[in-house]
């Protein structure tokens, strides 16, 4: 036999036991449905029980155990039974609800509503767990922040992988945590028809309910700062990219400058290399006269003037 006020811990992850154990309970055909496949936030107020479909943390005890721990997911359905003298809670994984089994002792003195308090406690358990998760993806988004301003560019495969991880865990904690909002105020505004619940005081689920609020506001900031570290980021690209594409724009500028000079100098030293005969060519070549060289002077003469000429040029209208 049950007394009154009795809270019962199943933990179970098979489907068919999960079934049994729900006709051995009598639950409505609804609320075995969605205990087996619902696997969204809710709440079904019933007779003569409260159904409650909550997601709570996973333990990080599991990952160490299970190898394969990483490609789950971080969440846990935990499902509540809420009678008026009887609390049923259903999930999959040991190790949950560690710290109301120590407040246990406390809640014994308490005379009304002692189920409605476990519950509470056991709901606000579980959402306080979502804080440090929340401050830790708010330290991630502030050490992106400061990584932008400090890497290069040829060092950021690893930071745009990490803003990729991040804005993925900010949605995935944004969608839990909206969708308990939705629930809890769900929750409050139907506690007065729910049998187990006649005594618990507002301020109880208002408490909760401000703790989400805090995570929520967190995690917008941490959406906007991500926004506006990866838009900082991209206009470091593009400034670093506009800074590489005018360094090489110089260098080509360079390259035709020097290509432009030698197309007069080719030009003449073409004119006078050809078969034909050219001013200033002998037949018969004297070096020891000094006349006969008088051609080549003023040919050295003429293309390094237009060297200098040209390259004065392109330096007045910094060409190069």
């Amino acid at each position: 036999m049950l007394r009154k006020g009795s809270w019962i811990d199943i933990t179970v992850s098979n489907p068919e036991a999960t079934l049994w154990l729900c006709r051995a309970l009598a639950l409505h055909p609804l609320t075995i449905e969605d205990i087996l496949e619902v696997q969204r936030e809710k709440i079904e107020v019933l007779k003569p029980y409260t159904f409650i479909l909550f997601k709570a943390l996973r333990p990080k005890e599991l990952f160490r155990e299970n190898p394969e721990g990483g490609n789950q997911s971080d969440f846990i359905p935990l499902r509540i039974l809420l009678y008026k003298d009887l609390l049923v809670t259903i999930h999959p994984w040991q190790g949950l609800f560690k710290r109301i089994r120590s407040a246990l002792p406390t809640l014994r003195r308490e005379r009304k509503s002692i189920i409605a308090k476990v519950a509470y406690f056991i709901l606000d358990s579980e959402t306080e767990a979502f804080v440090p998760h929340v401050q830790a993806i708010m330290g991630e988004v502030d050490a992106l922040e400061n990584l932008v301003y400090v890497l290069s560019v040829s060092e950021k495969n690893d930071l745009l992988r990490r803003m990729a991880l991040c804005r993925r865990r900010i949605a995935q904690f944004n969608q839990v945590i909206w969708s308990k909002a939705i629930m809890l105020q769900h929750l409050k505004s139907q506690r007065f028809h729910m049998e187990a619940a006649e005594g618990l005081p507002v301020v109880y689920l208002q408490d909760i309910l401000d703790t989400i609020t805090f995570m929520t506001t967190r995690i917008k900031l941490a959406r906007e700062f991500l926004d506006g570290a990866q838009s900082t980021y991209l206009a470091r690209v593009s400034v670093e990219a506009a800074d590489h594409s005018s360094e090489i724009e110089g260098r080509m500028n360079t390259l035709s400058s020097v290509a432009t000079i030698f197309v007069p100098l080719t030009t003449i030293t073409g004119m006078w290399g050809m078969n034909v005969v050219v001013p200033g060519q002998v037949e018969d070549f004297d070096p020891s006269d000094a006349t006969a060289y008088v051609p080549f002077v003023l040919i050295c003469i003429g293309m390094l003037f237009v060297t200098v000429f040209l390259s004065y040029l392109f330096r007045r209208y910094e060409l190069f």
